[in-house]
């Protein structure tokens, strides 16, 4: 109640227990005279509670965020990296065969309109290639694979 207090800017009459204004010389209620020197040194001792809850807050507050940050940042460049490694890999002949043999069922010519493997390097999985292969269709990968 005393922050509510604070914030209102009402204090309590001592002879009345009313909430009074503390910029009220008088409390409206009872006529009671308010010691001002009573209500300034309240407001100040309430003033540096609130200022030192806000220091200590920021004291505690700012290196926990710091280091959530700098954890967020650290997570995005190794997946950045990853990224990176993924895309700077070539195809593996294991990718190409889980799209040609990946099911259990035969594998029909309209199965395939048009297959492309491309080699991005030189070498893949240490085996030279020396150019792509486009198989028009289904029958084509057959026969080219014999």
């Amino acid at each position: 109640m005393q922050i509510l207090n604070f914030i209102m800017a009402l204090v309590e009459c001592p002879e009345c227990k009313k909430q009074v204004s503390n910029t009220a010389k008088v409390c409206p209620a009872c006529g009671y005279k308010l010691n001002t020197e009573m209500v300034k040194k309240r407001n100040k001792v309430i003033k540096r509670s609130i200022l030192f809850a806000l220091i200590m807050a920021v004291v505690v507050g700012l290196p926990i965020y710091i280091s959530y940050e700098k954890e967020r940042q650290e997570e995005a460049r190794i997946s950045w990296e990853r990224y990176l490694e993924e895309i700077g890999k070539p195809q593996s002949y294991l990718e190409v065969h889980y799209v040609l043999n990946g099911t259990d069922r035969c594998w029909e010519p309209i199965d395939f309109v048009a297959l492309r493997i491309r080699v991005t390097s030189d070498e893949l999985n240490n085996v030279p290639f020396k150019e792509s292969k486009t198989y028009i269709n289904w029958t084509d990968y057959a026969r080219r694979k014999k």
